[in-house]
């Protein structure tokens, strides 16, 4: 009777150590999407986020019926309060981080002044 009083006993012990080592890492404060393993940077609440693949980073919309792929190679992006903005194989995206919106242009000018100049430096920045 011992012996298995002892083996739950570990048992419990090793779950409790799971379970408190769960709350180290990423803090989801303020976030409603999680923050995943490959997860590079969520804008916003997290509804959009970049994600690590073997190959590239991806740029991910999350949603209630599974999320959207927006664009598969980002190479370069940039957060403030309330904007994102990413570069990628689509062209220059913006996201409205209040409202949970993006907008997608090939063309720069399309974007206010102050949008443009965001970009341009971040053109200028080497890939990581």
């Amino acid at each position: 009777m011992k012996l298995k009083l002892k083996r739950w006993g570990s048992s419990v012990l090793c779950l409790l150590c799971i379970v408190s080592l769960m709350g180290c890492g990423f803090t989801t404060e303020g976030k409603k999407y999680p923050y995943g393993k490959d997860t590079v940077v969520q804008f916003g609440d997290g509804f959009y986020d970049i994600g690590r693949t073997a190959t590239s980073r991806v740029l991910f919309q999350h949603s209630q019926v599974g999320g959207l792929v927006i664009d598969k190679n980002v190479t370069a992006y940039k957060e403030t309060q309330e904007k994102g903005y990413v570069l990628g194989s689509e062209g220059y995206i913006l996201i409205d981080t209040k409202t949970n919106t993006h907008m997608i242009h090939k063309d720069l000018s399309e974007f206010d002044p102050a949008d443009q100049d965001v970009f341009r430096v971040l053109e200028k920045q080497p890939t990581k």
